[in-house]
């Protein structure tokens, strides 16, 4: 922190509104100087008028009749055979004498006629949207043992008795989810998809499509759209059945669940059903205000949601066709203090380890802000005050500091202050805020990064070092390559405990970038989105990072009880929070020994316990999916240690193992596309992936399907649609010959109207007026 006898730092805001009025000034003056040709500087003099100008007597006579005379006859002289006489004086002048009312009559014809095409073209096209029925949306997901299966069936028809329709099939997913299954009825045919290597599936799709046999190809494209389109013929109907897997994971004291409902328009049978289920015990429930809940037990409660096609049209109208289904709970907490396990029938286990309760540990806090040009308006309004709310909920013994860049770096405080002490002044600081300049991204992480590392180091035992970094875009000054700031990054926190948390707020951000800097430096990752809930989502995360009881975890297990498992090593513990372990264990093992190691506010911590091996009591007809839960956790590992990690053939054997549980469990992800076939697939043998019956083995009419467009943020594409493109042709050729035709017919008739208005003028020039008539009356100069 700079002495008091330093000179004060110069104040950027004011020197920028100073900079901004003499630009202004500038221009101003400039814009005299060179569009008028006036010297602002010097004084101006009354030039007289010139005596034949427009502004001299123009709108009376002023200077005497004679003159109004001379000056009117004068510029009636200059003006068109038009506007001299009433009647044509030469034939030179009878040619195109009528010219321009009847280009005004054509012109309004071809109007009328362009305008009668569009009206019947946007009858055509409401009459085909009309055509278009959604009939069915049911969603059905179970949430057992915080792992959620979620299956989606939409049914759409077309109600056209005579042309054919393309239908679409769109569903919003969450962002850690994984598509597993999909399948679809259209125009008689059925078709299942089935993950393969995205290379060979891309292939596959190829192959079959220049054989002319129909396909479709699932791929995850980095979006949380799954989008489809198919053409079905006249009067039929296409039914799609859509399924994703994902891990519910826990965050302040709860676990949240969403379920994006969307069916595209008002239909007759919507239903919306969520079943959790939890051998713990299922607790502290709540959902949208909109849902039903129904608690059947202690450890099952259903959510439902079945509104009427009045109610859909009426909720609509308030808050748009596409809702989010939101749902709270959490689970009954187990005494054992190494964490709940839950284990089936084939020795797969999964573990859930939390620490209620424990005293949270102080940290070291850095706040990295950008306000370059692009944080402006409301953006920097809600970082304001989340700041603000951020500042006054930390506890009287963190230590904390702020610095904000754009074009360059401005610090707070140079070096990490209390808490209690400078609270005030941080809100003050964090509410003068303001948004201008370009995107100096590295300079700010790497100033924020020195402000942990100089701590001093009696003063900072025991505590945990965070540096939470919030951007809106991609770096545009200093250092802009992605590799060199990642490398960058890595080189300053080599050796040190820090972890790098990254929040992009918007949708044009770098999420790799700030990704793959979060993955390398044991941190999290968020995306803010842009909304009125913008400031609360900055505080929600804060929540969950501020309050760390436990760091470098260690889970250990017996080396001849357990097979394999997910990671278990872990560098932070957040109070509400939750670290899941899933694996296998050797099927002749009656009992697990387990310790959990980790470093707390009074050191090194402990726990230990011998779990046994038994499978978990099932609750109804439902037992935990541990054997994919375990797969979807190793997966996404696996693929984050791309990002986390420099050795490149540690990279190549961590993505094979991510391709090889991809392709058993039959998961789009990165690695895998989903190929949609009409024969019934062989899936892997994980459970859960067989053709089953009831409402997935699906029934249809009519002709072929296909559609190779796709949308940007589509992670589907179809097969060509000929029927819909050869169909197309015949009504532009018939449209176009008819405009031809109504176009010769005008033609013909102006033609025929100009000749006959010459024939007449003619006439009428030989019998009443003479030229010599004419030039007397308008007395021409």
């Amino acid at each position: 922190m700079a002495g008091a006898e330093e000179k004060e730092p110069e104040n950027i805001v004011h020197r920028n509104a100073i900079f901004c009025e003499t630009i202004h000034k500038e221009q101003r003056d400039q814009k005299l100087y060179t569009s008028y040709g006036v010297n602002p500087y010097k004084k101006m003099h009354v030039v007289a008028g010139k005596p034949n100008s427009p502004h001299d007597s123009a709108d009376a006579a002023e200077d005497g009749e004679a003159r109004y005379e001379f000056l009117q006859t004068y510029r009636k002289a200059q003006g068109t055979p038009r506007s001299r006489y009433s009647y044509p004086q030469t034939e030179a002048q009878e040619i195109g004498w009528d010219t321009k009312p009847l280009m005004g009559v054509l012109r309004a014809l071809l109007l009328l006629l362009v305008a009668a095409a569009a009206s019947a073209a946007l009858v055509k096209r409401q009459d085909s949207e009309e055509a278009i029925v959604y009939k069915l949306f049911h969603v059905d997901s179970l949430v057992v043992s915080r792992y959620a299966v979620t299956s989606i069936t939409s049914v759409v028809q077309n109600s056209d008795p005579e042309q054919s329709k393309e239908l679409e099939f769109r569903m919003q997913l969450p962002e850690t989810a994984f598509i597993s299954n999909f399948s679809m009825s259209v125009n008689g045919r059925t078709y299942y998809g089935v993950a393969k290597e995205k290379a060979e599936a891309e292939q596959e799709f190829e192959e079959r499509i220049s054989a002319g046999e129909n396909a479709g190809l699932v791929q995850s494209r980095g979006s949380e759209v799954f989008s489809i389109r198919i053409n079905t013929a006249a009067d039929s109907e296409a039914t799609f059945v859509l399924k994703y897997e994902e891990l519910i994971v826990r965050r302040r004291s709860k676990y949240s669940y969403r379920v994006n409902l969307n069916p595209g328009s008002v239909v007759d049978d919507f239903q919306a059903r969520v079943r959790v289920v939890d051998p713990q015990g299922v607790v502290e429930t709540a959902a949208s205000d909109f849902v039903l809940s129904q608690r059947l037990s202690d450890t099952e409660v259903v959510f439902s949601y079945q509104p009427s096609a009045d109610q859909q049209r009426e909720d609509s109208a308030k808050y748009g066709l596409g809702r989010d289904l939101d749902i709270e709970f959490d689970v009954t907490p187990t005494s054992v203090s190494v964490g709940e396990f839950v284990v089936d029938s084939n020795c797969y286990f999964a573990q859930f380890f939390s620490k209620t309760g424990a005293e949270a540990v102080p940290v070291d806090l850095v706040f990295v802000i950008d306000v370059s040009g692009s944080m402006s308006g409301t953006k920097i309004t809600q970082t304001r005050d989340a700041l603000e709310t951020i500042i006054n909920q930390l506890r009287d013994t963190d230590r904390f500091t702020m610095l904000t860049f754009s074009t360059n770096v401005r610090y707070w405080h140079e070096d990490l202050v209390s808490a209690s002490e400078y609270r005030l002044e941080g809100v003050m600081f964090a509410q003068s805020l303001q948004a201008s300049g370009s995107t100096n991204f590295n300079a700010g992480l790497l100033d924020g990064i020195a402000v942990l590392k100089r701590r001093d180091e009696s003063a900072s035992q025991g505590r945990i070092p965070l540096l939470v970094m919030l951007t809106d875009g991609a770096p545009t000054v200093g250092v802009t390559n992605e590799d060199k700031i990642v490398a960058n990054a890595g080189e300053a926190l080599t050796g040190t405990s820090i972890s790098l948390n990254c929040l992009g707020f918007g949708q044009n951000l770098n999420f790799q970038l700030l990704e793959r800097l979060a993955l390398q430096n044991d941190g999290i990752v968020r995306t803010i989105y842009e909304g009125d809930d913008a400031a609360e989502q900055l505080e929600g995360f804060f929540d969950e990072i501020s309050t760390p009881v436990l760091q470098n975890i260690k889970i250990s297990y017996d080396e001849n009880s357990v097979k394999t498992s997910s990671a278990t090593e872990f560098p932070l513990l957040f109070e509400g929070g939750e670290i899941v372990v899933a694996g296998q264990c050797n099927k002749d093992t009656q009992n697990i020994d387990v310790e959990v190691v980790g470093t707390g506010t009074d050191g090194q911590v402990s726990f230990t316990a011998e779990i046994s091996t038994n499978p978990t009591s099932i609750v109804g007809d439902y037992s935990p999916s541990t054997e994919r839960l375990q797969a979807h956790l190793l997966i996404q590992q696996l693929l984050n240690s791309r990002l986390a990690s420099t050795n490149q053939s540690e990279i190549n054997a961590n993505l094979q193992k991510a391709l090889d549980l991809s392709l058993k469990y039959n998961f789009v992800t990165e690695l895998t596309s989903l190929i949609v076939v009409e024969e019934i697939p062989e899936i892997g043998s994980g459970p859960g992936n067989e053709p089953r019956a009831g409402n997935e083995t699906l029934i249809g009419g009519g002709n072929d399907f296909g559609d190779k467009e796709d949308s940007v943020s589509s992670p589907v594409t179809m097969d060509s649609g000929a029927e819909a493109s050869v169909g197309a042709l015949p009504v532009i050729l018939s449209v176009s010959l008819l405009v031809l035709i109504v176009s010769a017919i005008v033609a013909v008739a102006l033609a025929a109207v100009f000749i006959k208005r010459r024939r007449a003028t003619h006439q009428r020039l030989n019998d009443s007026v003479t030229p010599q008539q004419c030039i007397e009356k308008d007395t021409v100069i």
